[in-house]
């Protein structure tokens, strides 16, 4: 056997052991318990694979990796929406991981009153929202 033809089917060995290691590894996660399948539908593997992570690294479900995941993007729409009605009180906000799950969200005054009408649209974060009061908004801030 000449050596392209060797290199060609070693490339080809390879590619079927990593394709049958993928699918078995795929056929283990189903089979898992703690992660059926059908409550991930929509997901993509991507998606999943970060999911798994994330749960790892704070030691939480998969599920409740996910459902942090969601919630994250209705802190970006809560975010982008603060940031254009409330400029001159607004002062920023973050998403904490630890010691538990929770969103910062700072104002110049009024903080309780301000966030209010926000609670009541993203519904969803009212559980975990935390308002401060600082003394400069990030208008200010971007101006020093």
């Amino acid at each position: 056997m000449n050596f392209k033809r060797k290199k060609s089917l070693i490339i080809s060995v390879l590619g079927v052991v990593v394709a049958m290691s993928l699918i078995s590894i795929q056929l283990v996660y189903a089979a898992s318990p703690d992660a059926p399948l059908s409550l991930y539908e929509g997901y993509e593997e991507d998606s999943l694979l970060f999911a798994e992570i994330y749960a790892k690294q704070h030691g939480v479900t998969v599920n409740e990796a996910i459902h942090r995941f969601e919630l994250q993007d209705l802190v970006g729409d809560l975010d982008a929406e603060i940031s254009s009605k409330e400029v001159e009180t607004f002062a920023g906000l973050w998403i904490e991981h630890t010691p538990e799950f929770r969103v910062v969200v700072l104002f110049t005054h009024n903080a309780e009153e301000t966030i209010e009408p926000y609670i009541q649209k993203y519904r969803g974060l009212a559980e975990i929202i935390e308002v401060r009061t600082v003394e400069m908004s990030l208008l200010k801030l971007q101006n020093v």
